[in-house]
């Protein structure tokens, strides 16, 4: 049986196979790099391994609720 991980993404409600999901950390600060992709808004450390962090907004191009103009 399929098990998924989801999140709400504005209108979207985007799902992760739960067996690929190795691990959800808390929110911790971002090294930000000078030359990087579009939807890279950094490195962190995470328990001695380097992990890039991708803004899935930008990388499905999706519109967050903080770029909508009224």
């Amino acid at each position: 049986m399929l098990q998924l991980i989801t999140l709400q993404m504005g209108q979207y409600c985007i799902g992760f196979d739960l067996k690929k999901v190795v691990k959800v950390i808390a929110a911790q600060s971002i090294l930000q790099l000078h030359e990087k992709s579009a939807f890279v808004e950094g490195l962190i450390d995470f328990q001695g391994e380097i992990i890039a962090v991708i803004n899935m907004y930008q990388r499905l191009n999706i519109v967050s609720k903080n770029e909508i103009s009224l």
